[in-house]
């Protein structure tokens, strides 16, 4: 009997590497599922985490130049957002700008590399996404002047900027569940936990201090921190790819 071509057909994996059907395919660790005769979701899960380590990278350089020239500002009293009006404006929104399109990619690459059949995963990078989009928002309609009255620019980006922060932490925490699920991404969920857990103890830190009028500065800097050392190690392990990922743990 002749053999059947394997064309546009799909194979499934099983966990021990063995294909389910007569079609005979390489089983890439990225995903549930390989399309044969096709580019399986690894290379786009590595090219997508390098645009995110980009974003990242970029986000924190501009950070960096701001705080060492705008020495106007307060990091204890001043809001990080504050950056955007006075000198050196132009610099805090397009480094943001680069990081939402960053953790964009970062979600893009997740969908890609987690697949879309747990449903931890798929809520996970719906929300992630958005906290993206809500960054992109924030960063096109700076926030008010400390000295100027309260305008609908203000007042967009502070509801883009707490959605956001508050909407990653939720993808986080769901994401977390997806790679206990995935036997590829299992070796990060401890790390992956210790962040989500800090960036929640930031998070809470700082609208604690929103709501009792203290100095905002320092929680948010390290709410900021956490979560973008999060975005940081997933891009990181996107673009490296899961085979490499228990050596790059270890």
């Amino acid at each position: 009997m002749a053999e059947q071509p394997a064309t546009s057909a799909r194979a499934r994996c099983s966990p021990s590497g063995r294909i389910k059907g007569a079609a005979v395919c390489h089983c890439d660790r990225i995903g549930a599922e390989v399309r044969i005769g096709g580019e399986s979701p690894a290379p786009w899960a590595r090219r997508c985490g390098t645009v995110g380590l980009v974003g990242v990278l970029v986000f924190w350089a501009g950070q960096a130049a701001l705080h060492a020239l705008r020495t106007d500002l307060s990091v204890v009293n001043d809001y990080v957002s504050d950056y955007a009006n006075g000198p050196g404006g132009s610099l805090f929104t397009v480094s943001t700008l680069v990081h939402g399109v960053g953790n964009l990619a970062i979600a893009a690459g997740l969908g890609y590399a987690l697949g879309r059949r747990n449903r931890a995963a798929r809520a996970g990078v719906l929300l992630f996404a958005l906290a993206a989009i809500g960054l992109l928002v924030a960063a096109t309609f700076p926030t008010d002047s400390a000295d100027a009255p309260q305008t609908v620019t203000g007042l967009v980006h502070r509801v883009a900027a707490t959605e956001s922060f508050a909407v990653e932490l939720a993808a986080l925490a769901l994401l977390a569940l997806a790679f206990r699920a995935d036997s590829a991404w299992r070796d990060y969920l401890n790390l992956s936990l210790a962040l989500t857990v800090v960036a929640a103890i930031m998070l809470a830190w700082l609208l604690v201090a929103i709501g009792g009028g203290w100095p905002p500065g320092l929680p948010e800097r390290a709410a900021l921190l956490a979560f973008t050392v999060w975005e940081l190690t997933t891009a990181v392990l996107l673009a490296r790819g899961p085979h490499r990922l228990r050596r790059t743990l270890s």
